[in-house]
């Protein structure tokens, strides 16, 4: 199944629907950097959220859709473990997926073999 980036309920022309979809994509970029960066290993959507609006104003929803289109890619996990959030009910911990943290490590000491 392919990950939407931009869900067109608005009826936008094309070209339009595609550039709000690269935005998307560029969204989910950055919420992939602050899980990388993080001191933490592991953030819910509204911890996501706070680090992100330092930067720039995006609703929570879309910090949602982007960590859900994250964890389809298999690029985050979401956990079992929860906390109250923003709004007090319950979001789930996500973290980066073993399997990517892997990947990360791998690059990084081979780019580092080679210098």
């Amino acid at each position: 199944m392919k990950t939407k980036h931009y869900h067109n309920t608005n009826g936008l022309d094309p070209i339009t629907a595609r550039l709000e979809a690269k935005k998307n994509l560029r969204q989910e970029d950055i919420i992939y950097t602050i899980f990388k960066d993080s001191c933490f290993k592991r953030l819910t959507a509204s911890e996501v959220w706070e680090y992100y609006k330092v930067a720039k104003n995006i609703p929570l929803t879309s910090i949602r859709r982007g960590m859900s289109n994250l964890q389809k890619e298999g690029i985050l996990e979401k956990t079992k473990t929860t906390r109250i959030g923003i709004y007090g009910k319950p979001e789930h911990f996500y973290k980066l997926s073993q399997l990517k943290f892997n990947e990360e490590k791998n690059t990084t000491e081979a780019q580092e073999r080679i210098r």
